[in-house]
């Protein structure tokens, strides 16, 4: 029996940081989906954990370019736009966070870890009101 060797989004672009740095994901994202064989493939469970490695390990410009790679490229996929929420919230830039977890509820009215960091994102900015559940 012959082996096949699987090539997959993380070895793509664990190649591509290798090769190029992080400058070289984008491209290595964007080759890999327009690829015919791989048909549309739902990478966003696997972006998402790949966002987390770098997270895990304060690499926050690998962490936050592998999030808005998936976001970009799965706009309809409230969990690609709820972790790079995440992922700005742990950066520190609130603001983009909370355009993230509203865009979250756009897709999914019904999200509730979006709709729990809007709330405590409006503790830690002084809001009594929910404020940021809306523009």
């Amino acid at each position: 029996m012959r082996a096949v060797a699987l090539v997959t989004v993380l070895k793509v672009l664990a190649e591509a940081l290798e090769e190029e740095g992080v400058e070289g994901f984008e491209a290595a994202y964007e080759s890999y989906r327009a690829d015919p064989v791989r048909g549309g493939e739902n990478t966003v469970g696997e972006m998402i954990t790949y966002g987390y490695s770098f997270l895990s390990k304060a690499r926050m410009t690998e962490a936050l370019t592998v999030f808005e790679l998936n976001a970009a490229g799965n706009p309809a996929a409230a969990a690609a736009q709820y972790h790079i929420g995440e992922a700005y919230r742990y950066a520190g830039r609130a603001d983009d966070a909370i355009a993230q977890y509203r865009r979250v509820l756009e897709l999914d009215p019904e999200h509730a870890p979006s709709s729990a960091r809007l709330a405590q994102i409006g503790r830690m900015k002084g809001s009594t009101s929910g404020v940021l559940l809306r523009a």
